[in-house]
């Protein structure tokens, strides 16, 4: 990606860097179109070596596929980089990035919301499904307790 740093440019990545390093960081960045929001948080995640993941709108997008992401999203960031070989030794830190363009459907907010003050979606998951992700956390999450203890 080309892109001309100024000083401004460089003040907002490192306000950027400092609120997605903190415990359950997240920001509202507030500007016109083309004014370098998204640019400059995919340069703050590659600096803080995090991963960025974003909405892909389709004609046909609707609840169940932005569930569908966010389930993938969480499964992402629980397995602390078990399915990735590490072992359960690492949290792999995602940042989603989601702009106006993103709502589709209003409820998208509400499950916005749910993320940013509890940590979790009610009802996101399942029964059935709920009950395979914890099975297919136990092993990760024994490991990683038995490094940290």
């Amino acid at each position: 990606m080309d892109i001309v740093l100024f000083t401004d440019a460089i003040t907002h990545v490192s306000r950027i860097y400092r609120v997605l390093n903190m415990k359950r960081g997240h920001a509202l960045l507030v500007g016109v179109g083309g004014s370098g929001r998204h640019s400059l948080t995919r340069l703050s995640a590659f600096i803080s070596n995090m991963n960025v993941d974003q909405l892909e709108i389709r004609k046909d997008f609707g609840l169940k596929d932005f569930r569908t992401k966010l389930m993938d999203l969480y499964e992402l960031a629980a397995y602390r980089g078990y399915r990735a070989g590490k072992g359960g030794t690492e949290k792999l830190q995602t940042v989603f990035i989601f702009s106006d363009n993103d709502v589709v459907d209003e409820s998208f907010l509400e499950d916005i919301q749910n993320m940013l003050n509890a940590g979790i979606v009610p009802n996101i998951y399942p029964a059935d499904e709920l009950t395979r992700v914890r099975d297919e956390m136990k092993m990760p999450y024994k490991q990683f307790c038995q490094k940290a203890g």
